[in-house]
């Protein structure tokens, strides 16, 4: 109980001081007053907008800036200046326009003969300023050469041409050689492969291989037989246009391993034969198709003879004539 008075005691005592110190301090500090405004003022927020200088660009001074290359996308759109039509670009287009735009972002392009007739967005254009810059001229230039296409290099595939002769024989050699009237007649039969270069030139050129198989007639009611293997070089002419088409041929061919034998004896030849020809061609679905009338003078030399032979020293030939079928494949 004690303890509760002097605690209420202390707490009396203590509200009665008079905080003198308290009142020093304040004394020294500063005095700082807070006045209330007599008005109240609204801020408001003003919204702030920026507008860029807006100035009229003439076409003249547009020309005077200079003009660079640029490309253009399919689906630009092209204004034209007089008329005010539009018109979408209907491919990548190159064009060349001024440096300078207009006050609406728009560049004018120019013509190949210097006026000016479009406009296009800025937007819608790829300058190629930069890429042109990359381009560096050779130091050394040399023109490609004109290259001119020969009529000869595409016509230098051969023409095959597969041929069967057929004729008569006068066997004048062969009825000297075989000391027999009747060997002076016979009958010939020659299969052929010609090779022609298809050159448009008044002669062609070619190559030729033939078999020739021929019966002559004996008097002992046999037959005595020809057979030859041989090759060489052709010329061919052009076509002559008559009623039809008609054209000559001529050939000479070597035949290293002619022989002729009946039942009695046989021999064995070094040939030389010329042909020529007179051809119809007649165009086909595989080339052309040829029926001609043929000539040819055959020389004989006797080779690897054992026994003498008793010829007359006139120079005696076999001649044939006949007609040929022939198929050229093109």
């Amino acid at each position: 109980m004690i303890w509760i008075f002097i605690f209420f005691f202390s707490s009396f005592t203590f509200s009665q001081s008079n905080f003198s110190e308290i009142r020093e301090l304040n004394d020294k500090l500063p005095s700082y007053e807070i006045i209330a405004p007599k008005e109240k003022k609204s801020i408001k927020n003003k919204k702030r907008t920026f507008e860029r200088p807006y100035r009229i660009i003439k076409i003249e001074e547009i020309q005077k800036s200079g003009t660079h290359l640029a490309a253009a996308k399919k689906g630009s759109i092209l204004h034209d200046l007089k008329t005010q039509d539009q018109k979408i670009v209907p491919k990548d287009i190159w064009i060349k326009v001024f440096d300078l735009e207009d006050e609406n972002g728009f560049k004018y392009i120019q013509n190949e003969d210097g006026s000016v007739t479009w406009k296009m967005p800025g937007r819608m254009i790829e300058s190629l300023k930069e890429d042109l810059k990359m381009y560096e001229e050779p130091k050394i230039y040399t023109p490609a050469p004109v290259i001119t296409k020969s009529f000869f290099d595409q016509k230098m595939n051969p023409s095959p041409e597969l041929i069967f002769y057929t004729g008569m024989i006068n066997g004048k050699f062969m009825q000297d050689l075989f000391n027999d009237s009747n060997a002076s007649h016979g009958v010939t039969n020659q299969y052929g492969i010609h090779l022609f270069g298809r050159w448009a030139t008044p002669l062609q050129a070619g190559g030729v291989v033939h078999f020739e198989k021929s019966n002559y007639s004996a008097g002992s009611g046999d037959y005595i037989t020809y057979s030859s293997l041989s090759f060489g070089p052709q010329l061919r002419s052009k076509n002559f246009d008559l009623t039809f088409p008609v054209r000559i041929q001529t050939q000479f061919r070597l035949g290293p391993v002619a022989s002729a034998k009946s039942k009695e004896q046989s021999f064995k030849f070094y040939s030389n034969d010329f042909m020529s020809s007179v051809e119809i061609p007649t165009k086909n679905f595989l080339g052309e198709f040829v029926f001609g009338l043929y000539y040819q003078k055959q020389w004989l030399n006797l080779r690897n003879q054992s026994r003498s032979v008793d010829l007359e020293s006139d120079g005696k030939t076999n001649d044939s004539y006949g007609v040929s079928l022939s198929q050229v494949f093109e």
